[in-house]
């Protein structure tokens, strides 16, 4: 079972929590609370659930199903889109530059994602060095 995973939003109003649900499995439920303890609700449930980050916004995150690799956009008022584009694009090490761009990596390319307009390419890591794109 994983074990409690937190994280706490950037303006401190939120935390988002892996919970396992199956001794032995890798289900998880991904819980959002208020950090005064007022409302814990179960936002998503799956097997390899993982929480990958908050935005800078403090409302709006990001989560995946670690199988599958392609990120999903959440909000505490709820709902959740795919967060890039094409949807099913695989990606890992998600960093923010501000409220509306992320840096990050798929199928061995740096990219520059732009919320709900595609992304860039930065450049390529080719056998231990990375070569930007000109």
């Amino acid at each position: 079972m994983v074990p409690y995973t937190h994280n706490l939003s950037p303006d401190q109003a939120y935390l988002a929590y892996l919970k396992g649900t199956k001794p032995g499995s890798n289900d998880r439920e991904l819980h959002l609370a208020t950090v005064d303890g007022s409302r814990d609700v179960v936002y998503a449930q799956g097997n390899q659930l993982e929480f990958w980050g908050w935005a800078p916004d403090g409302v709006h995150f990001v989560f995946a199903l670690s199988s599958i690799g392609a990120p999903q956009w959440g909000s505490v008022c709820g709902g959740s889109q795919p967060l890039l584009d094409p949807p099913g694009r695989h990606a890992s090490d998600i960093t923010w530059v501000d409220a509306d761009h992320f840096l990050f990596v798929s199928n061995h390319e740096l990219r520059l994602g732009q919320l709900g307009d595609g992304s860039l390419l930065i450049g390529r890591f080719y056998d231990g060095y990375f070569e930007f794109d000109r």
